[in-house]
């Protein structure tokens, strides 16, 4: 492909499978669905959307907004869907677009930058200097405006570690220490969001506050089971429940998984005692001028799916939007319940949205797209006609350059014939090497948007 050419999501996804070396049926139907639901939640069109300048009005989801002529308007896109997001809101807002900032995690040559934009590449999943340089310019961005200016924040899934801006007295390298041992500790994006909430000045309302007496008007494409408004990219505009004695017990929790610096407990034991101020609560002043609303999720995504199935011909549903837990296990529970459901007219499709978790026990590489496909192979073994497909709906799959995998009845024979034993690579969270050792692997490029895991199952 041209690399000037940004690539249709049915050409990410077709590329994606022509590249797995399992034969797989209807395959021109399986790129139509899969690129329908990624379509749903495209970050540029739901912006769109979702945002109307009028006059001296500026219409954000719900809520309104008058522009007067000392209005001060500046906008901060945050997240994994950050470019695509800010080029909705630019081509909506037109002349009114004045200051801006971009955090992201990729930036490629059809990114075009916009004059007046500042762009940072932050760190993620662990933070890291760029996310320390965000952290601060988004700070600056914010600080010293007034009650009659308006905050457009754009936020989406990867945010919380794009741009951090650690409390008093502790270190950027504090934080990575902390963030890889709870993520060794299989902690979920609810836990790893309530300590960093604590630690970090931009995190649970702490942008709000900043930004103080202004408007912040907040557009979030979700990445977060549930929806919940304070976990997601640790909810910089949103008042926050946790406090930091559920942080303490997270991290104490986590200990025996790895290293928590001194100063981070230090900190939050200090917290606990009420010599720190808590997060933002939605009685404060400043969680008044804050609004915030969800235009995009894993359920739009999912829906789509179903809907682009259905007129196909498919028989299809949606089983959940909530599949948490441990992936392996939660690949085994999907590919049993797929062999005793005996109400489905082929062909079929059955969805599964959420975020699994991974506890690193190994010394393997993978993601929970690539160990939930893992868990599923030897449950699935020898069942004709079924094609499980796991799916990072961002492109990336952990810490790999695989958005997930694909499974069939046939996998663990090809497997074994290679020499490749499913047990010993889940043992060592290798399930990349063993997809890769197969053929298997999905490869889609990061896609721009981002609303958690999709998994798939196809019977024909």
């Amino acid at each position: 492909m041209n690399i000037h050419h940004k690539p249709t999501y049915e050409e990410r996804i077709s590329a994606a499978l022509n590249n797995t070396a399992t034969p797989l049926a209807r395959k021109g139907d399986l790129i139509k669905i899969l690129s329908a639901a990624l379509k749903a939640v495209d970050p540029q069109s739901v912006v769109r959307n979702n945002l109307w300048q009028i006059g001296g009005e500026l219409r954000v989801g719900p809520n309104a907004f008058r522009l007067t002529p000392k209005s001060r308007f500046v906008t901060a896109a945050l997240g994994k869907a950050a470019p695509a997001m800010l080029t909705g809101a630019i081509h909506q807002l037109g002349d009114y677009y004045g200051e801006g900032l971009c955090i992201c995690k990729h930036l490629d040559s059809t990114d075009n930058p916009f004059p007046g934009t500042r762009y940072i590449l932050g760190n993620h999943p662990v933070p890291g200097a760029g996310s320390l340089r965000a952290g601060e310019a988004l700070k600056s961005l914010v600080i010293g405006l007034g009650e009659e200016d308006i905050v457009l924040l754009l936020l989406s899934g990867g945010g919380s570690a794009l741009a951090t801006l650690p409390a008093s007295g502790i270190t950027l390298e504090e934080m990575q220490q902390l963030t890889v041992t709870l993520l060794h500790a299989g902690a979920d994006i609810h836990e790893i969001n309530t300590v960093r909430k604590h630690l970090d000045l931009l995190k649970g309302g702490g942008l709000a506050r900043l930004a103080y007496p202004a408007r912040v008007v907040t557009l979030v494409l979700s990445d977060v089971v549930g929806n919940n408004l304070e976990v997601i990219a640790s909810g910089p505009s949103y008042p926050d429940p946790s406090t930091f004695a559920d942080a303490l017990e997270i991290v104490e929790r986590a200990a025996k998984h790895g290293v928590i610096p001194a100063r981070i407990r230090h900190h939050l034991e200090r917290g606990c005692r009420g010599e720190l101020p808590e997060t933002l609560k939605p009685i404060e002043p400043d969680a008044q001028r804050s609004f915030n609303t969800i235009i995009a999720s894993n359920v739009n995504a999912s829906a789509a799916a179903v809907a682009q199935a259905k007129a196909l011909g498919f028989t299809a549903e949606t089983v959940t939007n909530e599949l948490t837990g441990d992936a392996r296990a939660a690949g085994a529970q999907i590919a049993s319940m797929v062999k005793t459901r005996g109400d489905l007219n082929k062909p079929f499709l059955l969805v599964w949205g959420g975020e699994t978790t991974v506890v690193v026990k190994g010394r393997g590489k993978g993601g929970r797209n690539q160990e939930l496909a893992l868990g599923a192979v030897k449950e699935l073994s020898g069942v004709p006609n079924i094609l499980l497909i796991s799916l990072a709906t961002d492109g990336e799959d952990g810490p790999t350059d695989a958005a997930g995998a694909l499974v069939t009845g046939d996998t663990l024979n090809r497997a074994l014939v290679k020499g490749l034993n499913p047990e010993s690579y889940l043992r060592e969270n290798d399930a990349y090497a063993f997809f890769e050792g197969i053929g298997d692997i999905l490869r889609t490029g990061h896609t721009g948007t981002n609303v958690n895991d999709l998994i798939f199952v196809f019977g024909f």
